[in-house]
This record gives C-alpha cells, structure tokens and sequence, in this order.
C-alpha cells in the first residue's frame, strides 16, 4: 500500500527538505504514536477516478483517486497539482 508511510520518508528526505533518513523515519513514528491515524483500504482499482495527465503523476492521482472513493481529500505538498479532489497544504 502506497500512503504517509513511504510519503513522508520520500518528501521528508527530497533535496527539497533535506532531511535525514534516520530524522524522516523518526519524524514518522511520532506522526504514527501520536496522531493515530486511520487506514483507509487501498481498494481502487488503478483505472477508475481520474486520468493522470502523465506517468510522472500516476501516484498522486492514484492516491487522489483512492481518496476521493473514500469520501476524503489527497493532502500534497505540490502547488502544481491539478486533481479535482486535491486540497494543497501550506
């Protein structure tokens, strides 16, 4: 399942942030201890939601998609992103 497990390590350690592995997975396991989030299945099969716009973005949409099915919003980072169902965090 592709969520906020591998994200956050991905994002966290981008030459964006510049954050260590060992502070991303850390950083993680205290979002996880202390946030308690809920899992949402990952039951969306990859044609169904939205088209992504190119192979660069399937993951975004795939998770906006899965998102979307579920009644939630796809919380990103990324400014550029353009699905309907994603809500930008600043």
């Amino acid at each position: 399942m592709s969520d906020c497990r591998v994200g956050l390590p991905a994002v966290s350690t981008s030459p964006a942030f510049n954050a260590t592995m060992e502070d991303a997975r850390q950083a993680l396991k205290d979002f996880l201890q202390d946030e308690k989030p809920d899992w949402i299945p990952d039951d969306v099969h990859a044609f169904d939601g939205h088209v992504a716009p190119s192979s660069a973005k399937t993951t975004d949409w795939y998770l906006a998609n899965l998102a979307a099915a579920h009644g939630m919003k796809w919380a990103t980072l990324d400014g550029r992103a353009r699905h309907p169902n994603a809500d930008l965090v600043a």
